[in-house]
């Protein structure tokens, strides 16, 4: 099958494509096995069938995902597999270290936890921040490591990365679809906190959210209820389909479109 990896007849090369996908993670072994020489072509060429894997094993676990009852650990977990798909073998675990190094860092720093400080230890002090107009329609903002290892990401990223912290100490945090952006929605007492994550963790006020033209009563609907894990996902595939077509990564750019609508 190697040796018709790059067969003239397109045809060919996909039924071989996905006879090779089919050995899985025992690909690598079987290779070496046989001992097969691999030339560069071909080595690139088998760089195709590792994202078929992939993109297989990140929709199956995906769906797995949808069914989680809680929803900070669906979002979680969802979130470790983009960073999987993204970044490699390990990352969904290394997300979790790095959480839980975040919200250990904060309590140590602070002793209780509450919305305002935390945002300002976030944003503020750890520095996390919006992505400028170089990185901002990057996969890599999308994904919470990287998010979290170079400090920027999207604001749907650095509000994921809130409320999960959040969440570890206790806190009450949502996500919060609003018109044209993403932000945060906290609870402090009987008071409801908006809070812009994106930009320094700023709180806002309701009534800023609600462009002139939008239904008020359908807005302020909506930033109570919050956004679902599941809603979460979607725009983050979202992001991700429209990033890898940016890049010119056609068929990942496919894939998260897919798994989008999947998910919608």
């Amino acid at each position: 099958m190697i040796a018709l990896l790059d067969d003239d007849t397109p045809a060919v090369r996909q039924r071989v494509m996905e006879g090779l996908a089919a050995f899985g993670d025992e690909l690598d072994a079987e290779i070496e096995r046989q001992a097969i020489e691999l030339d560069d072509e071909r080595r690139d060429l088998l760089q195709e069938v590792y994202a078929v894997q992939r993109r297989a094993r990140l929709r199956e676990r995906w769906q797995e995902c949808l069914a989680v009852p809680h929803e900070k650990v669906k979002l979680e977990t969802a979130l470790g597999l983009v960073a999987e798909y993204e970044s490699g073998a390990g990352a969904s675990a290394k997300l979790t270290r790095l959480l839980d190094g975040l919200a250990q860092d904060y309590r140590s720093a602070h002793g209780g936890a509450d919305v305002f400080t935390l945002a300002h230890y976030l944003f503020r002090t750890r520095g996390l921040s919006g992505c400028g107009k170089n990185d901002y329609y990057t996969p890599a903002a999308s994904n919470l490591v990287s998010v979290i290892d170079r400090g920027r990401g999207l604001p749907i990223s650095l509000a994921c990365v809130y409320l999960l912290v959040g969440a570890r100490l206790g806190l009450d945090i949502e996500g919060c679809n609003v018109p044209n952006h993403f932000l945060a929605r906290a609870v402090s007492g009987d008071r409801l906190i908006l809070v812009d994550c994106f930009n320094g963790g700023a709180t806002l006020d309701v009534a800023q959210l609600i462009p002139k033209g939008y239904d008020a009563g359908a807005q302020l609907a909506r930033i109570r209820r919050g956004a679902s894990a599941a809603t979460i996902m979607v725009r983050v595939a979202a992001n991700l389909a429209a990033a890898h077509a940016r890049a010119g990564n056609e068929s990942d750019a496919r894939f998260f479109a897919e798994l989008r609508d999947q998910t919608a």
